[in-house]
């Protein structure tokens, strides 16, 4: 089908335009059906909707790809009670890798920003806000984050090269040239070209 927003053509049973974003079919949620039992007069809902069943459905739509989707799912998840602040912060981490997926760095920030409030120790998320803080220019906060995780010693080596990158654009290539060394020390080899390109630089100083 195409889509009537945007003219792109999509699957015919996508509950939203992957590209633009328009609702075009009900979800799961809009035909989630209660199925309920009489147990001697005591009326129970075999089929209730919970915040652990949106969460489901929303790793489910993420896995394919729909990522509008998986937004609607996790959202609707906050509107049940949940009290393990862990789970609260697992799930606007996913609502905020989601808005990353669409390219809205801004709302995916409010949300990873979110999830560390909740939890603090969810270094996943953490992760992301670095990622998502390079998007956005924001290379100095990119290394306040990475060196949390230093901190907490849970560097790994993608993060060196992520590390290098930061302090190249703002041209601490010194700096720069150590984190790019370090990356390629603990395996991660597609720092390399990133190395050779730094060490052109700091020659040409």
């Amino acid at each position: 089908m195409t889509c009537p927003n945007c003219n792109t053509i999509i699957p015919d049973n996508n509950i939203y335009c992957n590209n633009c974003g328009i609702k075009l079919n009900p979800s799961e949620i809009d035909n989630w059906v209660n199925v309920n039992i009489d147990l001697d007069g005591l009326i129970v809902n075999a089929n209730q909707l919970t915040w652990g069943k949106c969460k489901i459905l929303g790793v489910e739509a993420y896995k394919n790809g729909n990522f509008y989707e998986a937004i609607e799912y996790f959202g609707e998840a906050f509107k049940f009670e949940i009290e393990d602040a862990k789970e609260i912060s697992n799930i606007y981490n996913e609502l905020g890798i989601c808005y990353g997926q669409i390219e809205d760095y801004k709302k995916s920030l409010i949300y990873i920003d979110l999830a560390i409030s909740a939890n603090a120790e969810n270094f996943i998320a953490i992760e992301n806000r670095i990622g998502v803080k390079m998007k956005l220019g924001n290379e100095k906060g990119a290394i306040v984050d990475i060196s949390i995780l230093f901190e907490n010693g849970k560097m790994v080596p993608k993060m060196w090269h992520t590390l290098g990158i930061a302090l190249e654009n703002i041209k601490q290539y010194e700096n720069a040239r150590q984190a790019y060394e370090c990356a390629i020390n603990e395996g991660y080899l597609l720092a390399a070209k990133d190395l050779e390109d730094i060490l052109i630089k700091i020659d040409k100083l």
